[in-house]
C-alpha cells in the first residue's frame, strides 16, 4: 500500500532577481514499511523534497499525498495537527531543547498535542534506544550518538506512520553513524513504519531498501 505519493512536484525559490528551481516535476511513490534513501550532491533538492513531503514547506506546483490525504489542501491548523500525529522528524543537528531533560525532549511532541503519555510505550522506546539511564540528563551532557538516539525516540513517541530523517548521521563518526542507522532500521521493523531518509553518503544509503537519486531537482534514477 502506498503511504506517500508525490505528483509533479516543483519548488521555486526567489533569490534577489533570480528564480531558483529547487525541484522540477518530481514524482515519487513510497510503500508502507519501506525504507528509502534519497541521495544526491549538495543543492540537488534533497532537503526541499523532504520538507515538502513533511508539510514543512509549500510547493510551487504539484501534490503530496500522505496516507491518502492531499496535505496541501489542508488548512494550516489541520496540517499542523496532521504533522504532529502522522510524521516523525529526525534532524542532522538533533534539534533538542538544551534547557529541558532528555525525558521532556522526548515527550515534547505529545505535550504540544495535549496527549497523554503511554508510560509503557515510553519505557519500551528508551530501553530499545539504550537511553533509559539518561532520562534526567540534559542534552549538553550527551555525546552526538546519544543525542541522535534521543531524537529518534522523540520521533517515535507519537507512533507516527512515517519517519523523515534529514542527514541523521551527518554529524556522527563512522562507527556511531552505523549504530544509529541500524537502530533506525530496527525501529522501522519493530514499529511497522515507513522511513524516508536523505543522505549524501552512499555507504549509509546502502542500508535502505531502495535508493532514489536526485540531481538538479530531478529524479534521475534509483533502484
Amino acid at each position: 500500500m502506498e503511504v506517500v505519493k508525490v505528483k509533479d512536484l516543483s519548488k521555486i525559490y526567489i533569490e534577489g532577481y533570480t528564480k531558483v528551481m529547487a525541484l522540477r516535476g518530481v514524482n515519487l511513490s513510497v510503500k508502507e514499511k519501506e525504507f528509502i534513501a534519497i541521495v544526491g550532491p549538495s543543492g540537488s533538492g534533497k532537503s526541499t523534497l523532504l520538507n515538502l513531503i513533511g508539510g514543512l514547506d509549500k510547493p510551487y506546483e504539484g501534490r503530496v499525498i500522505v496516507n491518502n490525504k492531499d496535505i496541501y489542501k489542508m488548512s494550516d491548523e489541520e496540517l499542523t495537527i496532521f504533522r504532529r500525529r502522522e510524521i516523525g522528524y529526525i534532524f542532522q543537528f538533533y534539534n533538542l531543547i538544551p534547557s529541558i531533560t532528555v525525558k521532556d525532549n522526548i515527550l515534547l511532541p505529545l505535550e504540544l498535542d495535549n496527549r497523554e503519555v503511554d508510560s509503557k510505550y515510553l519505557d519500551e522506546i528508551v530501553s530499545f534506544m539504550n537511553i533509559k539511564e539518561m532520562l534526567n540528563f540534559y542534552p549538553s551532557s550527551l555525546s552526538g550518538g546519544q543525542k541522535q538516539r534521543v531524537a529518534i525516540a522523540r520521533a517515535l513517541i507519537t507512533k507516527p506512520s512515517i519517519i523523515l530523517a534529514d542527514e541523521p548521521t551527518g554529524n556522527l563518526d563512522t562507527k556511531t553513524a552505523k549504530d544509529v542507522i541500524n537502530l533506525m532500521k530496527l525501529s522501522v521493523l519493530k514499529y511497522h513504519q515507513t522511513l524516508i531518509m536523505i543522505t549524501h553518503d552512499p555507504t549509509i544509503a546502502a542500508h535502505a531498501d531502495r535508493t532514489i537519486n536526485l540531481v538538479d531537482g530531478r529524479i534521475i534514477g534509483g533502484n
